[in-house]
């Protein structure tokens, strides 16, 4: 964060203002009922900041512990978001050719496997063990939430949800966000910086952006689902198969652990 307290707190308070801003516009066009996880999720950011801002005033163990204890729920609702999001995505079920939802496992079976891969490999260093594994478990956690949404904006469209539709800006804003937080996390674990170094109002900076493209998504009228076009699903299918011959090739030994043993009727 900035080195000067003046510019550490007047960005805070814009973050702070933009999060408690998009959260009283899906209030207010009631979005709320149609993304009851992202709405919880905004309303629990205006929280987390304001709190830490207190304990940034208290001390720097203060916060950091508090960033911490704060990142878990967080997790949590991004993972609840994330699965909104899909069964925004998949609906209606019973339209999807066989196997679509097992293939779509897999791609991101795989995606965990090359993050845990990288976190693994190349740790960071530390002052300690226990932040080693925080650190490498943060850029595990941020790659992976950023191929995931990167999966979900590149097939998004075939699924007959258009850019202009609310999920999709969901998606786009998270996007961005996460593309900054996985560099910043990964600088952080890699060279060692504290919580508060002043890297991370890199990301502050970037979470204002999502959050104006957040505000443009849902004060615009939304663009209509479309129908799913048999032709654009087999095409999805066509790529994730070619991703897992891919896992396979890289270590055809282990690669049916990948696989989940999921029917659908």
């Amino acid at each position: 964060m900035p080195t000067s307290p003046a510019m550490l707190y007047v960005l805070w308070a814009t973050v702070i203002a933009a999060e408690a801003g998009v959260l009283t516009l899906l209030l207010t066009r009631r979005a709320y009922r149609q993304f009851p996880a992202f709405t919880g999720f905004l309303a629990f950011c205006v929280v987390r900041s304001v709190l830490l801002v207190c304990l940034n005033f208290a001390s720097r163990g203060s916060y950091s512990t508090g960033y911490w204890i704060a990142y878990v729920p967080q997790l949590v609702l991004v993972i609840a978001l994330t699965l909104e999001l899909f069964n925004i995505l998949f609906r209606p079920f019973e339209t999807l050719p066989k196997n679509t939802l097992a293939h779509f496992i897999e791609a991101i079976l795989a995606i965990v496997a090359a993050g845990l891969l990288f976190a693994v490999c190349w740790p960071g260093a530390q002052s300690s063990a226990w932040m080693s594994f925080l650190r490498a478990m943060d850029q595990c956690v941020s790659s992976v939430l950023f191929a995931t949404f990167a999966l979900v904006a590149i097939f998004a469209t075939y699924f007959g949800i258009p850019w202009r539709h609310r999920a999709y800006g969901i998606v786009v804003g998270f996007l961005f966000d996460l593309g900054v937080d996985t560099a910043v996390t990964a600088a952080v674990a890699q060279y060692g910086l504290p919580s508060r170094s002043p890297v991370w109002a890199i990301h502050m900076l970037a979470f204002l952006v999502t959050c104006g493209i957040w505000a443009y998504y849902f004060a615009v009228p939304e663009t209509p689902r479309a129908p799913l076009q048999l032709e654009q699903l087999d095409k999805i299918m066509a790529v994730l198969k070619r991703n897992f011959r891919w896992l396979e090739s890289v270590n055809p030994k282990h690669a049916s652990d990948f696989r989940p043993q999921i029917t659908e009727e």
